[in-house]
């Protein structure tokens, strides 16, 4: 992740909105369609402080390490592995994509980390239409 500025009004619009998922372990920030960059603003307080694993009750909550990180309620971070910089669609033109290259589904599989990845996937493509052709 590489840190960014905190984007301020003129380049994303929509305040930061806490969207509220399936599991309550979960939260995600509202994605604006438009602007598709002021997805990455985080509460860092808000960010790994709930253990959803089994043995959680077993932790000893003195010895859980947290980083200064953890203290700032307005961070605004990019995911840029090796430098490469990826494209972040608004939603039409991922409509776009999804009904030129056909898709129809995208989910992860597995349980814990994969049930958090399709929190975000299902968030992201709640305004976009799948492809669905019974044709085919």
């Amino acid at each position: 992740w590489v840190r960014e500025f905190w984007p301020d009004t003129e380049s994303c619009p929509q305040p930061m909105i806490i969207v509220a998922p399936k599991r309550k372990e979960f939260s995600i920030v509202a994605s604006d369609p438009a602007y598709p960059h002021c997805w990455h603003r985080e509460d860092m307080t808000k960010i790994g402080v709930s253990c959803t694993e089994m043995n959680c009750r077993f932790l000893n909550q003195t010895s859980i390490w947290k980083s200064s990180l953890h203290q700032e309620t307005r961070f605004n971070g990019v995911w840029r592995p090796y430098s490469c910089r990826y494209l972040e669609f608004t939603d039409e033109e991922l409509q776009n994509c999804m009904s030129e290259r056909k898709i129809a589904t995208i989910r992860s599989e597995g349980f814990s980390v994969a049930e958090y990845i399709q929190e975000f996937v299902d968030h992201r493509l709640r305004n976009i239409t799948l492809y669905n052709d019974t044709r085919d």
